[in-house]
């Protein structure tokens, strides 16, 4: 599995369930990795994107609450959705919020990190995670943000695909 997340210099992901940010190099480049694969995400996550599946990739959306809905799998809990999205076949991608990706980071073994440049005014923020079970596998300086690719180290363990 890999988390893929575009994340402010201060950790904030969101505010208010929007990006409080717009980047289209970046929503781009989230497009392009993630097309083909599965989208695991939380509710609010889904409710931000507009309750809509984004197209050429199935979604996966844990809720307690949301109700079923045609189009995307709900699944009552992550380990569930984990499971259904890996039943399709695909790479499994997950994209958010803050408690999905804090069950995702140590079960995956790649993170694609999209750090926007400054500090944000947010209430969501990426979890803390341990640096020194990854290696940054690639770097690159993009006009708003730089993209950093994190490989989990094989000592470390866990990281599940």
């Amino acid at each position: 599995m890999t988390v893929i997340a575009a994340i402010a210099d201060n950790r904030v992901i969101g505010k208010d369930n929007a990006m409080p940010w717009h980047v289209a190099e970046d929503l781009g480049h989230f497009k392009k990795i993630t097309s083909g694969g599965v989208l695991i995400m939380g509710r609010k996550t889904f409710e931000s994107i507009g309750c809509k599946p984004l197209p050429d990739r199935p979604h996966v959306i844990v809720s307690r609450s949301f109700p079923e809905t045609a189009g995307v799998d709900v699944c009552r809990t992550f380990e569930a959705a984990l499971d259904r999205a890996r039943s399709y076949g695909k790479p499994v991608f997950s994209a958010g919020g803050a408690e999905i990706y804090r069950q995702s980071i140590p079960l995956a073994n790649r993170m694609v990190l999209s750090r926007i440049e400054g500090e944000y005014d947010g209430d969501t923020f990426f979890p803390e995670f341990d640096e020194s079970e990854w290696r940054l596998a690639s770097e690159e300086e993009r006009a708003e943000f730089t993209l950093r690719v994190y490989e989990r180290r094989a000592e470390a363990g866990r990281g599940e695909s």
